[in-house]
């Protein structure tokens, strides 16, 4: 549809489900609707007519679902200048449709309007919709009959009754029968960014390098307690579509450190896959892309690995939380929380809401503060309680800089150079921004991490 109008458009080009015609079959013979019920008046061609009394006739053919509609001796046509008309007296190639119902459709959009990454190859997929009206997609050069994959995205939508978000993950079988599972790849990098002054700058560098540097194409969601206006004063123009500000007041520490947890509760998070959690105080030097095709098809969240810090031990990373409850642990190992990748929310959601649950009854039993280091310490004691994490994907691309270093260079970048507050204190955002200088100017060629 165009307005009120019927033309013909490639599915490729259309960006909702509203903008489709639906075929409808009442009391033995059928009328086209638009989404809202609109009946199309065959003679003005639009669904603007207050009284309508046509209906047509649907004539089916043995070729593949292919059909011919008319009203007597008039045939639907779509013409070469992509207009719809009732003019054709006999029906060629022209004047031959077919049917598919709104929920394939709509699947297949929702395919389209996402990438998704080959769980087997850990590459984003090559999708080729050209060959959808001969009922087959091209999947990474291997055909795809979509009457026969279909259904398994509506089976897992219906199981996952999550806000209407793209399922995390679908399985189709190329050339007819090899199954392939493919992953959702909708990436999200959170940042929490509380108050005004030197974090500002930590921010706006932060921001520039994810984009500049590591050239990443996705959603960037900051949380904050600032208004857009602030916010969007402070990130480059070019970046602010791709900008999403999700307000929450903070009073205290806790406030600030812990919406890191509760964000997790929210259910518009479950539309991305994967997410990344960046300190504002993190610079990211290398081309991120690769890096997060790895962390959605991981079986485990990650995050940098700090050593000699333990989870049975270290205040810092859940040692407070596990004397109260301990259980096995085999590796201790605690973690930082500056760099945090959650491969899907609908496969770890359930620990992660168990982590915001499990913050507010210990802090209503305890006291607000009763937590050392807060959503560090909750998502340390989480993760390892329920063996969802490893540090191999984010402790190799993490470096700290040492606080005598000044000598920066693109030969030290590993993906992510976290300037650690307790070594740089004051002079973070200056040590960031000259990193950032040396980072543009230099022309050594990328790598992926």
């Amino acid at each position: 549809m165009d307005g009120t109008s019927v033309i013909r458009k490639p599915i490729s080009d259309i960006s909702t489900i509203e903008e489709l015609v639906v075929a409808v079959q009442a009391h033995g013979h059928w009328v086209l609707q638009d989404q809202y019920e609109n009946t199309l008046d065959l003679e003005s061609m639009s669904f603007t007519r207050a009284v309508i009394t046509d209906s047509l006739i649907v004539d089916r053919h043995h070729n593949g679902g292919i059909v011919t509609i008319r009203r007597d001796d008039r045939y639907l046509r779509a013409n070469n200048n992509d207009q719809i008309d009732m003019l054709a007296v006999t029906h060629g190639l022209w004047e031959t449709f077919r049917f598919f119902e709104v929920d394939l459709v709509r699947d297949v959009m929702q395919l389209m309007r996402n990438q998704w990454v080959r769980k087997s190859t850990g590459k984003i997929a090559d999708i080729d919709f050209s060959g959808f009206e001969n009922e087959f997609l091209m999947v990474d050069g291997c055909r795809v009959d979509i009457h026969e994959n279909f259904p398994f995205i509506n089976y897992e939508k219906d199981l996952l009754k999550e806000k209407g978000s793209a399922p995390n993950s679908i399985i189709m079988h190329l050339d007819e029968w090899k199954p392939e599972e493919f992953l959702l790849y909708n990436p999200v990098v959170m940042y929490a960014f509380f108050g005004k002054g030197m974090i500002s700058d930590q921010f706006r560098v932060s921001v520039e390098s994810l984009f500049e540097i590591g050239k990443f194409q996705g959603t960037v969601l900051i949380v904050t307690n600032n208004s857009e206006e602030y916010v969007y004063g402070i990130i480059n123009k070019k970046y602010r579509k791709d900008i999403k500000i999700f307000y929450m007041n903070a009073i205290d520490q806790q406030d600030y450190v812990d919406c890191r947890i509760s964000i997790f509760n929210k259910k518009f998070i479950y539309e991305y896959q994967p997410f990344l959690y960046i300190d504002l105080d993190v610079v990211i030097d290398l081309p991120i892309k690769n890096f997060l095709t790895k962390l959605v098809i991981s079986d485990k969240c990650s995050a940098q690995v700090e050593e000699e810090r333990w989870v049975t031990q270290t205040p810092s990373c859940g040692a407070t939380l596990y004397a109260d409850d301990s259980f096995p642990i085999e590796d201790d190992a605690g973690f930082n929380g500056g760099v945090i990748g959650i491969p899907s929310f609908q496969k770890f959601g359930r620990y992660l809401r168990a982590a915001d649950v499990m913050m507010r009854k210990y802090m209503h039993i305890h006291g607000r503060k009763s937590i050392p280091y807060d959503d560090q310490s909750i998502l340390n004691f989480i993760f390892r309680k329920f063996d969802i994490f490893s540090g191999d994907l984010i402790t190799p691309r993490t470096s700290v800089p040492a606080a005598e270093k000044i000598d920066f260079s693109k030969n030290d970048a590993l993906g992510f150079a976290h300037f650690w507050p307790c070594i740089y204190r004051e002079d973070r955002s200056l040590r960031m921004k000259n990193y950032l200088s040396i980072l543009r100017d230099d022309d050594k060629p990328d790598v992926l991490i």
